[in-house]
């Protein structure tokens, strides 16, 4: 309660969110309060990594192909009449 005081939010909305029912850290952390009061840039002035910025360094982004490639099927190109036979159930 005593950080969120000195992040200049008032003591009552401080209480209610730190002492309203028995919430755990991670619960605390989705508050809106929180949210809004430590928001990107207070984590990063903390020193702490970006794990947005982690993820997209290990998972660069996929080449995708400029056009789609042809796929040349024997029996639909060249031999229309020939096709695959299927077993009679």
């Amino acid at each position: 309660m005593r950080r969120l005081a000195k992040l200049r939010v008032k003591a009552s909305t401080a209480a209610q969110v730190v002492y309203r029912g028995h919430r755990s850290t991670w619960r605390l952390a989705n508050n809106p309060v929180i949210v809004q009061t430590l928001g990107v840039r207070y984590f990063t002035d903390q020193g702490l990594p970006s794990i947005a910025e982690s993820w997209r360094a290990l998972n660069p982004t996929l080449a995708i192909a400029p056009t789609q490639l042809a796929l040349r099927l024997g029996w639909l190109a060249e031999e229309p009449d020939v096709r695959p036979t299927s077993p009679v159930l």
